[in-house]
């Protein structure tokens, strides 16, 4: 799969599961009811978001947990800047917490999907891989 397709795909996951979060967040009155303007705010979020981490991806940064950290540093700058530019919610400490925790937790539930999606095309390809070889043993 090509880079680019890739961060679209990574883009959409993130976009699903911020408006999951933003939606549990919102039910449980943590942050604002979300309207229209909100679900573009978070598809501009989520798109700056997958920008830079393209942008990062761009720097030879060969230690997997500087990498990782960077990332979710990306993550939370974004978020909480923002939601200052977007007046998304009132800046307070528990709200600035609660969207790092959301940050944190989309961070990790798109890792553990493009995770899987990796060992699943793993496993596509082995499979392939196998079968030609199979074939050329019969042969």
């Amino acid at each position: 799969m090509s880079g680019f397709i890739r961060f679209v795909m990574i883009s959409c996951i993130a976009f699903t599961i911020s408006f999951a979060f933003y939606l549990f967040f919102s039910y449980l009155s943590i942050f604002p009811t979300l309207d229209n303007q909100m679900g573009l705010n978070i598809l501009l979020i989520s798109l700056t978001i997958t920008i830079l981490m393209f942008a990062k991806k761009q720097f030879p940064i060969n230690h997997p947990i500087i990498s990782r950290l960077l990332e979710l540093g990306i993550v939370i700058f974004v978020l909480l800047i923002a939601g200052i530019f977007f007046q998304l919610f009132p800046l307070v400490w528990r709200n600035a917490l609660f969207v790092c925790l959301s940050g944190f937790l989309t961070y990790i539930g798109v890792m553990v999907v493009a995770y899987i999606g990796n060992l699943l095309s793993a496993q596509e390809i082995n499979s392939v891989i196998a079968k030609k070889k199979r074939r050329m043993t019969d042969e």
